[in-house]
């Protein structure tokens, strides 16, 4: 028999920058994209005849989108296929966590802040790969749809390999694992892990922090002083690039290069969005609109409830578009007209 394990697709935990785990959020527009297009690969590939996913609503519109795929199998839900309990972090931005909950090393059977422990999460694990292995007796083809602790786990079961074994998994990452038929030593076979060929580049952008003064930090002022400073006879280096020490960085990037970059500065509950730029051949597929969800996401999970910022009048079509609004009027700024926009926040974790 055949296991075919998935990963869920990008989900608004992925782009809020917060602890997931628990948290039960759907997966974001982009994830959905990644969903249909792992669901169209296995459906041509592997045409699972039943299809086993976690309850949480991340990994089931994934296994949803593969259910369509392949023509309506059955799709049977187990709640033992949920992520990790992570308990009171659940929820958190990484840095109100290690404020709030410092982090601990315990006992694998011990936990705390109301985690499930690692002892508990691994028998689980255990207890789910075995239901499913008696539950899918006689069938060729079998889909698991889940999330990448819960994977490690089922790998660890299926394989017997050490507790604690960490198998890589991106967004909607196809791992495929089989067992040998009338071999008398039961042994299982590893075919496929972490493939995520079916992601166009688009899909397989990663969002990531950009730490002030970093490698990444000197690819972004690159960036902005290549696409924003040089065309108007300006150079970045001539901006207070030391203010920014405080400022949020964040970026898209493909493997180790970025794409796709912005920075806010704080100011009470709203923040001030700079420097939004996007590498000239991404652009026009909509990096640009990936970018600023991610920034508004991140802002509003911690807290803020306004973004502005001073759009170039050539770029106000596209602020407009994903929902900002003119304030004010407009003004001159490095030589170029602009004009001032906002948009309200909300943070839905």
């Amino acid at each position: 028999m055949r296991i075919i394990v998935v990963r869920h697709g990008e989900s608004e935990a992925d782009l809020y920058g917060v602890h997931e785990g628990r948290l039960d959020t759907p997966l974001t527009r982009r994830g959905r994209m990644q969903a249909d297009a792992c669901a169209a690969r296995i459906a041509e590939s592997f045409a699972p005849q039943r299809i086993y996913t976690s309850t949480l609503r991340r990994a089931g519109e994934t296994a949803n989108a593969i259910y369509k795929a392949c023509g309506g199998v059955e799709v049977v839900e187990m709640p033992e296929l949920c992520e990790h309990d992570n308990g009171q972090l659940a929820g958190l931005t990484f840095e109100e966590a290690d404020a709030r909950f410092p982090r601990v090393r315990v006992p694998r059977s011990e936990s705390v802040y109301g985690q499930e422990s690692e002892e508990a999460f691994g028998e689980r694990g255990r207890l789910a790969m075995s239901q499913i292995l008696g539950d899918a007796r006689g069938l060729d083809r079998i889909a698991i749809v889940c999330h990448g602790g819960m994977i490690n786990r089922l790998f660890e079961a299926f394989f017997g390999a050490n507790d604690g074994t960490l198998v890589r998994s991106g967004d909607t990452a196809i791992h495929v694992w089989r067992t040998i038929d009338d071999d008398p030593d039961d042994r299982r076979a590893l075919e496929i892990t972490n493939d995520t060929r079916h992601l166009t580049p688009y899909l397989r952008l990663v969002p990531r922090a950009i730490e002030y003064g970093s490698e990444r930090y000197r690819q972004a002022l690159e960036l902005r002083d290549r696409e924003l400073r040089r065309p108007l006879g300006l150079s970045i280096h001539d901006d207070p690039l030391a203010r920014e020490v405080d400022d949020l960085h964040f970026g898209f990037f493909d493997g180790e290069r970025l794409v796709a970059y912005g920075c806010a500065t704080p100011e009470d509950d709203r923040a001030h969005v700079r420097q939004v730029v996007v590498e000239p051949e991404w652009r026009g597929i909509g990096v640009g609109a990936l970018l600023m969800e991610l920034i508004e996401k991140r802002l509003a999970a911690r807290g803020f409830e306004e973004i502005y910022l001073h759009a170039r009048e050539s770029a106000e079509g596209f602020y407009r578009h994903i929902g900002y609004a003119d304030r004010g009027e407009r003004f001159e700024e490095v030589g170029i007209p602009h004009v001032a926009m906002y948009r309200k926040l909300e943070y839905r974790g």
